[in-house]
């Protein structure tokens, strides 16, 4: 009876399975950041446009209402002060952070990791599988690991404990 084919036949299938387990955990880690960012990216905008629009409102009201802003151009200035203001530091808040692009680049990363999944699905169907096959994949892996963006731990905790909790 030959054992070392048989532990190489249950050494490739556990890498087949852990790699299996990473790829999973890394696309649902971009996935769900990128829902995250563009979350953000939908929120700060809206506040942006609202903020906006309800400066340019309450600029009107001196040039429109000359008599209601002469009783109340203290609250009017103050209100254009402060949604001003507010509607800034939002849009600075959205330029700094870049919340659209780095949702992208996420959604460019999980879409990876979904391809390299599919590969080694296919791997999978044609086993008893190609050591050389896996090999490729596991390099592609380690080369996507270092040109993707990094998820934020919280995030990748939970997709992990989503995926391991599948299995």
């Amino acid at each position: 009876m030959d054992t070392g084919t048989s532990e190489l036949s249950d050494d490739f299938y556990r890498i087949l399975r852990d790699t299996d387990l990473r790829i999973k955990t890394s696309a649902r880690a971009h996935w769900n950041t990128t829902n995250i960012l563009e979350s953000y990216a939908r929120v700060t905008t809206f506040l942006v446009i609202t903020g906006g629009g309800l400066v340019s409102l309450v600029v009107a009201i001196p040039i429109a209402f000359e008599e209601v802003y002469a009783g109340y151009n203290l609250m009017i200035n103050l209100s254009i002060f402060f949604l001003g203001g507010l509607t800034s530091i939002i849009s600075t808040f959205q330029a700094i952070f870049r919340w659209t692009e780095r949702a992208q680049s996420h959604r460019i990363a999980a879409s990876h990791y979904t391809n390299a999944r599919r590969r080694l699905e296919m791997m999978e169907l044609n086993l008893p599988g190609s050591v050389e096959e896996l090999t490729h994949i596991l390099e592609e892996l380690t080369r996507l690991s270092d040109i993707t963006p990094s998820v934020p731990e919280p995030i990748w905790r939970k997709a992990f404990r989503s995926v391991h909790s599948e299995t």
